[in-house]
């Protein structure tokens, strides 16, 4: 079962994301999840890292992606921006 909610402002670390509703799930004891609705605005790639051998989840709204995110992917996955 989830919840909509109305909301105004929405960050991830500092980031905005242009969202106005937002679907929650209380019934959760582990870890709070990211949802496809939010994920769908963003460039993101999970896998382990080849920086840190952790799986690593690297997201960053599509209009916000710059040098230092692609970089970023490079070094953890070795993926560069075509």
């Amino acid at each position: 079962m989830k919840f909509q909610h109305t909301i105004s402002d929405m960050k991830i670390d500092g980031v905005d994301i242009p969202v106005s509703n937002i679907f929650l799930n209380y019934n959760r004891s582990g870890n709070i999840l990211i949802g496809m609705d939010i994920l769908s605005l963003m460039i993101n790639h999970i896998d382990v890292s080849r920086k840190t051998g952790v799986l690593t989840l690297l997201c960053c709204p599509r209009e916000s992606a710059d040098a230092d995110f692609y970089l970023a992917m490079r070094e953890h996955f070795g993926l560069i921006q075509m």
